[in-house]
C-alpha cells in the first residue's frame, strides 16, 4: 500500500469496540468528477447472502452523514452489491433533495474491498460516480500499532490533522461576486467553477406567485416552479459537464415583472444575480 493511502487511513481510526458479527471497513471514495477524496466507512453484518448495516461519510468532519445500507453478497464472485437506502443521521443542513445516495459494487480480496460507486439523487438522476477502496478495520489497527512503535503519537496526530485539512478542498478563500444590475431578456452571464457548486433560486421580495422554468443543457430542471422567500437549492457535482442554465419566466405574478434571485455557490466562489423578466422572456447563465 502506498504511504499516502496508509497515512490517510490513520486519520480514520477510532478506538471503539463493536459486536463480533459486525464487519467494519474504512477507507475512502474518490469522485470521477473532481478527484476529491472522501472518508467512507462500512459497518455491515451478513446473514446468508443478505447484508445490512450502515455507511458513514466524512466521519468526524463537516457534513458527517450516516446512511442505512442493504445489499447482497455473491459468494461465487466474492462481490458485494450495496445500496444506501435512507439517512439515519447527518450534520449537514442540505435539503434531502440534494443528498447523493450511493450504490456500490465491491470485490472482496483478502481484507480489502475495491470497486466503484454510482450516486443518485432522490429523483433517480445521477449525482456522482467514482472509485472505492476500503480495508478491514482490524488490519488498519494492526498497522497503526506497528507505526506507533517507530513514530511518536504526537507526530501521528500532526499527520492526521494535516490529512484532514486536505480531504475536502476548502483551502482557497471564498470569492463573492454580487451583480447589482438585474439581468433582462436575452442577457447572458458567464461563470466558471473549479469545484462542485449549488444553484439556488428564490424571491427576496413579497411572494407574488412568480413562476419559472429552468433548463440545464436542454434538460428540464424545474417546470412551473413558483418561487418563494425560501431558497430552492440544487447541487451540481458534475460541474465540468454543466454548460448553461436557462431561466424562463412563465408568468409575471401579481406584481410584475417576474423577479428571481439566483445564487451560484461553491467552496471557492459565490455569485449573486437577479433577473427581471416579462412572461416568456429568459436569461442564460453559461458555466465554464
Amino acid at each position: 500500500m502506498k504511504l499516502q493511502q496508509l497515512l490517510f487511513f490513520l486519520s480514520l481510526s477510532l478506538s471503539m469496540s463493536y459486536a463480533q458479527d459486525t464487519l467494519i471497513y474504512q477507507g475512502f471514495l474518490v469522485t470521477s468528477e473532481t478527484g476529491i477524496m472522501y472518508p467512507y466507512k462500512l459497518k455491515i453484518s451478513q446473514e446468508n447472502s443478505n447484508i445490512e448495516g450502515f455507511s458513514i461519510t466524512n466521519e468526524n468532519l463537516d457534513n458527517e452523514t450516516t446512511n442505512k445500507i442493504i445489499g447482497s453478497y455473491i459468494k461465487k464472485n466474492k462481490i458485494l452489491e450495496l445500496k444506501e437506502k435512507h439517512i439515519v443521521e447527518t450534520s449537514s443542513t442540505e435539503s434531502l433533495k440534494n443528498f447523493c445516495f450511493l450504490q456500490l459494487n465491491l470485490t472482496m480480496k483478502k481484507k480489502e474491498l475495491k470497486g466503484s460507486f454510482v450516486g443518485y439523487f432522490k429523483d433517480s438522476t445521477i449525482c456522482s460516480t467514482g472509485d472505492v477502496l476500503l480495508i478491514e478495520d482490524k488490519v488498519i489497527q494492526k498497522k497503526i500499532k506497528k507505526l506507533e512503535k517507530v513514530i511518536p503519537k504526537e507526530e501521528l496526530k500532526k499527520i492526521q490533522n494535516e490529512i484532514n485539512k486536505h480531504v475536502i478542498d476548502k483551502n482557497e478563500p471564498n470569492q463573492v461576486v454580487d451583480i447589482t444590475e438585474p439581468l433582462s431578456n436575452n442577457d447572458i452571464f458567464s461563470a466558471s467553477f473549479s469545484d462542485p457548486f449549488t444553484f439556488s433560486v428564490w424571491d427576496s421580495q413579497k411572494e407574488d406567485g412568480d413562476m419559472i422554468k429552468v433548463l440545464v443543457d436542454d434538460r428540464v430542471l424545474l417546470d412551473d416552479f413558483v418561487i418563494t422567500n425560501t431558497k430552492h437549492v440544487i447541487k451540481f457535482y458534475d460541474y465540468k459537464k454543466t454548460s448553461y442554465f436557462k431561466i424562463i419566466a412563465k408568468n409575471v405574478g401579481s406584481r410584475p415583472p417576474n423577479s428571481v434571485n439566483i445564487e451560484l455557490k461553491s467552496n471557492k466562489k459565490e455569485i449573486q444575480l437577479q433577473s427581471k423578466l416579462d412572461s416568456s422572456e429568459y436569461v442564460y447563465i453559461k458555466i465554464n
